[in-house]
């Protein structure tokens, strides 16, 4: 009887080292994710904020709308230096806040959703 507890004691101990472990990895990979999205959401936003731009400067009085822009890449910019910062150890929740302000951003650009 006393072996049989014992087991049964170091099979829980055990089953509950395994799944702290897994979710563990599950919480990585999940950071993983969302640290990559945010970076793509990123990327997007500049390679969008770039092709705005050439058709604006090429565009007559253009100026005003430049500024704007400008406006929009000092906030991807920092964006970045917070995600570069504190984005290894953010919430996801707040890496995904993020990701949908940095895709907001690219929409009123009038890029399109992914």
């Amino acid at each position: 009887m006393c072996v049989e507890t014992l087991l049964v004691g170091v099979a829980l101990v055990a089953a509950v080292a395994v799944l702290t472990v897994l979710w563990r990895l599950r919480g990585q990979r999940m950071r993983r994710r969302g640290l990559r999205e945010v970076m793509d959401a990123a990327d997007a936003l500049e390679a969008h904020v770039r092709a705005v731009r050439d058709t604006v400067n090429r565009t007559p009085g253009g100026a005003a709308a430049d500024s704007a822009l400008q406006e929009v890449m000092r906030d991807l910019l920092r964006n970045r230096l917070w995600l570069q910062q504190q984005g290894l150890d953010a919430p996801l929740a707040e890496l995904e806040s993020v990701r949908a302000k940095l895709e907001t951003a690219r929409l009123r650009l009038g890029g399109r959703p992914h």
